[in-house]
């Protein structure tokens, strides 16, 4: 659900930006790094993106953040305090919504599950989508 759920959002935010802008989203800078960095080394740019990088958020922020915060908040507003978080972990306000999304999902999941590791995979899973598809 949480998946579904996420790229729902995604495409509506992206959507909605065109309706308003009339262009397309531009996409994170963090982009323009990744597609330089995967022309160098694939496997690397890989390996960091799609593993490491969600490996690290995840546990940072879903793991000992939500628990954290979990023993004096109620789970919902957690989920949507470690959302905010996340997104503002990006460094972009013209992302920070579908970001937001994102954390609101992962963080539904980490509520539901007591663990991290659907969310990492999730976060995994997403990295490496957005990775294989840059130039």
């Amino acid at each position: 659900i949480a998946g579904v759920g996420y790229v729902a959002f995604g495409f509506c935010y992206g959507v909605i930006y065109t309706a308003v802008t009339h262009g397309e989203p531009p996409p994170q800078s963090t982009v323009y790094l990744i597609a330089k960095s995967k022309r160098a080394s694939a496997w690397i740019t890989c390996l960091v993106v799609a593993v490491a990088a969600p490996i690290e958020e995840e546990i940072g922020v879903r793991g000992y953040l939500f628990d954290a915060l979990r023993k004096r908040l109620g789970g919902k507003t957690v989920v949507v305090i470690t959302a905010a978080i996340f997104a503002g972990m990006h460094y972009s306000l013209t992302h920070f919504l579908p970001l937001f999304g994102i954390g609101l999902a992962f963080g539904w999941l980490k509520l539901k599950t007591d663990s991290v590791r659907p969310s990492m995979l999730l976060h995994m899973l997403n990295n490496a989508i957005v990775t294989a598809m840059l130039p």
